[in-house]
């Protein structure tokens, strides 16, 4: 997470926190466990990890992707009227991925498939900070937890007139 994907991260969460009141509920208890511990990146395997991923979820941070196909390709399957029929994608076509349509099918379900979560792209090449960056999120969601207690979401159409 680079300076935009950073904030990006945050803001989500702050939004989620402010806005869904169970989100907040689990955080005072998330803030409570991890109170007066030394931190150690591997204590964060808790609620608060499933937090941030249904968060870049459903908010990713990227939420478009643009690749250029560098041979011919034959997908296996998504073409025809079924979509169970190859697809043919000649070298240079330039492919997008809408990584924010495919998080909201079934838009706040718990449970998404392997290919309805990719924050931090897929495949082959994903980026390669995404466990620090998961872990460094975490972190920072119990930080700003523990620290801002009792936080509340303002109109959401307020902020934009």
């Amino acid at each position: 997470m680079a300076a935009q994907d950073t904030t990006s991260i945050y803001t989500s969460q702050q939004y989620a926190i402010s806005t869904i009141t169970e989100s907040s509920c689990e955080l005072k208890f998330i803030s409570n466990v991890f109170d007066g511990c030394k931190y150690h990146f591997s204590m964060t395997k808790t609620s608060a990890d499933i937090f941030v991923n249904t968060t870049l979820r459903i908010y990713p941070m990227f939420p478009i992707i643009e690749r250029v196909a560098l041979n011919d390709t034959t997908l296996p399957v998504g073409g025809g009227e079924k979509r169970n029929c190859p697809i043919y994608i000649p070298h240079g076509t330039k492919l997008v991925s809408n990584y924010y349509a495919l998080h909201h099918v079934e838009s706040h379900s718990i449970r998404p498939g392997p290919w309805e979560y990719m924050p931090f792209s897929g495949g082959p090449r994903p980026c390669v900070g995404q466990h620090k960056a998961l872990a460094e999120a975490s972190y920072t969601l119990v930080k700003i937890t523990q620290l801002f207690k009792g936080q509340e979401s303002r109109h959401e159409k307020d902020w934009a007139r």
